[in-house]
């Protein structure tokens, strides 16, 4: 009996902390109605409030104080970290495929796919936050720059 309150016990502590995504849905109808400029200004504006940002192509996550530069270009992004023997981080709009937000815990995720990313199921890139509205801001903004290709 003792063990099985144990278990419990430990289930209850560590279940919160096995983190399961759960997509949240974002209205991206009027993403076609944002100027590209407005767009990409607006990026510029967001991607550096992101807590972390990480890659699945390469394999890699930065603190937002250990990247040196986020570049929003007309082509596409680039994350440079301040350390220069760290990968560059980059993705061009055309390659993008979907964009969309997730929770994992209290983290909201901006997750970008891509055409670089051989398993459909995984992000390229996921940038972070601990409040909702920059990520869902950020989505509807890269999919603004996704559909003008």
């Amino acid at each position: 009996m003792r063990r099985i309150a144990v278990l419990a016990a430990a289930l209850a502590v560590l279940g919160p902390a096995c983190k399961k995504k759960q997509q949240i849905p974002v209205d991206v109808s009027e993403a076609k109605d944002i100027p590209r400029e407005i767009a990409l200004q607006k990026l510029q504006e967001l991607l550096p409030t992101a807590a972390t940002v990480s890659s699945t192509v390469p394999k890699e996550s930065y603190k937002a104080s250990e990247v040196k530069d986020w570049r929003v270009g007309d082509l596409g992004l680039e994350i440079v970290p301040q350390n220069a023997k760290d990968k560059t981080l980059s993705l061009a709009y055309q390659d993008m495929t979907e964009v969309r937000l997730d929770q994992s815990g209290r983290t909201f995720l901006a997750r970008v796919f891509s055409v670089h990313q051989a398993d459909k199921g995984k992000e390229h890139l996921a940038f972070s936050w601990s409040a909702q509205e920059a990520p869902r801001q950020v989505v509807e903004l890269l999919e603004a720059v996704r559909q003008k290709r």
